[in-house]
C-alpha cells in the first residue's frame, strides 16, 4: 500500500537498483523506430530533391533530371526588341550566362517567332539564373511576388531562401540566446527581485519600441498604401502589447517570494555537479539534428509523389517555377506517419531531459550533509543519468512522450480552464467559467493532471511504471502534502520572464541588424533580405526553443526538490500516524506538527528531522501554511 511505500527509508544514492519498466512499450517504440527507418527508406529511394529545387524549360522537362545532368540551371531569355523577359520560354543551361553573346537562347530560334531571343548578364540564384544588374533583379523579383500565391512549393522556396541568405544574424541570435539564457541562470539566485524587475521593464519597452518604429515608417515611407495601413494595424497591436505584458507580470510578482527559496536550492544542486549545464546542449543538438533529419526525410517523400507542372495566366502562361504533386494513400499515410513520429521523438527528447534532470536532482537531494555541505557529488552525474534512463526506463519515457503528443494541447488547454476555475469562490468571472466548463476541469483533475513531469521524478527515485509513478506522484502532491503543493511550479514565473527576455532579446537583435547592416538592407547585394518580419519570426522563434531548453534546468531541478521534501515529509507524516484523510486543522498542522524538533531545535541531524533538505527550502516550506 501507499502507507507502506512511504514507511519506507529514502533510497541514498547508489541503495536502489532500477528494473527495466514498461517492457511492452519498449517493444512498441522499437517497432515505431523500425518503421520509421523503412518509411525513410521508401522515401530517400523514391524521393528526388532536385523535382523541388529545380525548374522546368519550356518543353515541360525538369532542368538537370530530364535533360543532361550538367543543365541544372533555369534561365530566362529576353526579347532584344522590348527588352522584356520570355518567362513563357525559359531554357536549361549548365552555367547562368555572364553576356549578351551566349548562346544559351539559340534553341528559341524555332519556338519564339514574334521576334529574336538574347541572353544577357546573370548569376546564379540557387539553381535559377537572374540579372546582375539590380534594377532587373528588382523587375523580376515582382514577377515572382506575383506567382508566390499560386504554389506552396515557391513559398516554401522563397522563405528558406531569406533565412539562407539571413544566416548570419540568425547565427548570432543562437549564440546570443545562449549566452543569456546561461547568465540568467547564473545571477538570477543572487538578485531575483531585481531581474525581474529588469526583465519586466524590458518586456513592456520592447514591443511598444517596435511598434512605434512600425507606426513611423507606416505613416512617413509608405504613405497611404495598403501595405502602410497593415503596417499601421501592427504598430498599434505591438503599443498594446507592452503594458498587457507588464500587467500580466506584475499579476505574478505574487510568487516571487516563494520562489526565491527553491530558485536558490536548485543553483545550489546546479552548481554541485557543473555537469548538468552541458544537458541544455545535448538538448538543443539533438532536436536540431532530429528535426534536420525528419525534415530531409520528409522532403524526399514529398518528392516521391507523381509531379506536374503548372500553368498559370496567360501574360505568365509558363514560367518553368510552378509545379504540383500528387499521392497515393500509401504515401500520404507514410507523410502522416512521418509527422507523428516527429513530434512523438521531439516529446520523447523531452521526457529524457526531464528524467535526466531529475535522477541528478535526486541524487544531490538524498546525499547527506557533512558540515554544511552535501558529500560525494559525482562529477560526471548527466552521462550516468541519460544511460539509466536510456537502459531502464526507454518504455515509460516513450509511453509518457506518446501520452504528452496527442494530449499536450488537450491538457493545456483544460489546465488554463481548471486554473481559472480554481478560485471561483472569490472570482464570480472564474465561478461562472468553472461551472460552464465543468467537464473539462474534472477532466484535467481526474485524469489529464497526471501526464506531469512530476512522473519522472518518481520513475527517477522509486522505478516505477509510468502509470503508478503518475498516480503516486498526483496523490503526493495534491492531496498528502498540500504545503508543498503551494511552491509547486512557483519558479516559472522567472522561467518565463527569462525566456520572454531571451526571446524578445533575440528577435530585436536581428531585426536591428537586418534594417541597418547594409549588406542585408541594400536590394543590389547578393545578401538583400526582402523579408524582415519573416526572419525576425523564425529568429524569435530560434530564441525561444534555446531557452527554453536552458531554462528548463532551473525548473525542473526546483520542483524535484520540492518533490523530494515532499517524500521526507509523507514519510514522517505516515510514522507519526497522520492520516491524509484527516480534518482541515490535521492538515494545517502537518507542515510543522510532524517535526518533533519544530520549536525546540533547528539541527539538520535532529530526531526525526529530514536529513538532506536544503537549508533555505526547509525555512520556505515552514514559512507556507496551506491551511491559511
Amino acid at each position: 500500500s501507499d502507507e507502506d511505500f512511504f514507511m519506507r527509508p529514502p533510497p541514498l544514492p547508489g541503495e536502489l537498483e532500477h528494473e527495466v519498466t514498461d517492457r511492452a512499450w519498449v517493444c512498441v517504440f522499437f517497432l515505431a523506430l523500425a518503421y520509421l527507418a523503412y518509411v525513410a527508406y521508401i522515401g530517400c529511394r523514391e524521393g528526388d530533391v532536385r523535382r523541388i529545387t529545380h525548374g522546368f524549360n519550356y518543353q515541360g522537362r525538369l532542368c538537370g533530371v530530364d535533360t543532361h545532368w550538367s543543365e541544372d540551371k533555369l534561365f530566362w531569355c529576353q526579347d532584344i526588341a522590348t527588352g522584356e523577359r520570355l518567362f513563357k520560354y525559359p531554357v536549361c543551361v549548365s552555367s547562368c550566362p555572364t553576356s549578351a553573346n551566349s548562346t544559351a537562347c539559340d534553341g528559341l530560334r524555332e519556338v519564339y517567332a514574334e521576334g529574336a531571343a538574347v541572353a544577357y548578364p546573370s548569376q546564379a540564384f540557387g539553381m535559377y539564373c537572374v540579372p546582375s544588374r539590380a534594377s532587373d533583379r528588382l523587375a523580376m523579383s515582382k514577377v515572382f511576388d506575383q506567382i508566390d500565391g499560386k504554389s506552396w512549393v515557391l513559398k516554401l522556396k522563397r522563405i528558406f531562401a531569406q533565412l539562407w541568405l539571413a544566416t548570419v544574424p540568425l547565427s548570432i541570435t543562437v549564440v546570443v540566446a545562449v549566452c543569456m539564457s546561461s547568465l540568467y541562470l547564473l545571477v538570477v539566485d543572487k538578485c531575483p527581485s531585481f531581474l525581474v524587475a529588469v526583465s519586466m521593464m524590458f518586456l513592456m519597452l520592447f514591443p511598444m519600441a517596435v511598434g512605434g518604429m512600425t507606426i513611423y515608417g507606416a505613416t512617413i515611407e509608405h504613405g497611404a498604401s495598403k501595405r502602410s495601413k497593415s503596417d499601421l494595424v501592427e504598430g498599434i497591436g505591438l503599443l498594446l502589447v507592452g503594458p498587457l505584458l507588464w500587467t500580466v507580470g506584475w499579476s505574478g510578482m505574487r510568487f516571487l517570494s516563494s520562489a526565491i527559496g527553491c530558485i536558490q536550492a536548485a543553483t545550489d544542486c546546479l552548481f554541485a555537479g557543473p555537469s548538468v549545464f552541458w544537458e541544455p546542449v545535448v538538448l538543443i543538438i539533438s532536436r536540431a539534428v532530429l528535426f534536420g533529419g525528419m525534415s530531409f526525410v520528409a522532403v524526399m517523400t514529398i518528392t516521391s509523389g507523381k509531379i506536374e507542372m503548372v500553368h498559370v495566366d496567360d501574360s505568365l502562361l509558363h514560367t518553368g517555377m510552378l509545379r504540383t504533386f500528387h499521392y497515393d494513400r500509401k504515401t500520404m499515410a507514410n507523410l502522416a506517419y512521418l509527422l507523428l513520429m516527429t513530434v512523438w521523438l521531439l516529446e520523447f527528447g523531452t521526457a529524457l531531459s526531464q528524467y535526466a534532470l531529475a535522477w541528478l536532482a535526486q541524487r544531490w537531494y538524498f546525499t547527506p550533509y557533512v558540515n554544511g555541505r552535501k558529500r560525494h557529488v559525482h562529477n560526471c552525474g548527466l552521462y550516468h543519468a541519460y544511460c539509466e534512463a536510456l537502459r531502464h526506463h526507454t518504455g515509460t519515457l516513450a509511453l509518457g512522450a506518446l501520452l504528452m503528443t496527442f494530449l499536450r494541447g488537450w491538457r493545456n488547454v483544460c489546465w488554463v480552464l481548471a486554473s481559472a476555475a480554481s478560485e471561483r469562490r472569490t472570482n464570480p468571472l472564474s465561478a461562472c467559467l468553472g461551472r460552464c466548463c465543468g467537464i473539462c476541469v474534472c477532466c484535467f483533475n481526474r485524469y489529464l493532471a497526471r501526464l506531469d513531469k512530476a512522473a519522472y521524478m518518481d520513475v527517477a527515485i522509486f522505478s516505477s511504471d509510468y502509470s503508478l509513478a503518475a498516480v503516486r506522484a498526483q496523490k503526493l502532491l495534491r492531496h498528502w502534502v498540500p504545503s508543498v503543493r503551494a511552491l509547486h511550479g512557483s519558479q516559472a514565473l522567472l522561467t518565463a520572464i527569462g525566456v520572454a527576455t531571451v526571446v524578445c532579446t533575440g528577435s530585436l537583435l536581428t531585426l536591428v541588424t537586418i534594417k541597418n547592416v547594409e549588406m542585408f538592407n541594400t536590394p543590389n547585394s547578393r545578401h538583400f533580405v526582402s523579408q524582415p518580419k519573416a526572419v525576425t519570426a523564425c529568429a524569435g522563434l530560434i530564441s525561444f526553443f534555446t531557452a527554453t531548453s536552458c531554462m528548463s534546468i532551473l525548473d525542473m531541478v526546483a520542483d524535484t526538490l520540492l518533490y523530494c521534501f515532499a517524500i521526507e515529509q509523507r514519510r514522517h507524516m505516515s510514522r507519526m500516524g497522520v492520516e491524509h484523510r484527516g480534518s482541515n486543522e490535521d492538515r494545517r498542522g502537518c507542515v510543522a506538527g510532524w517535526w518533533p524538533w519544530h520549536g525546540q531545535a533547528d539541527e539538520l541531524g535532529g530526531e526525526g528531522a529530514p536529513r538532506y533538505a536544503p537549508p533555505g527550502l526547509r525555512k520556505l516550506l515552514l514559512a507556507h501554511d496551506p491551511g491559511e
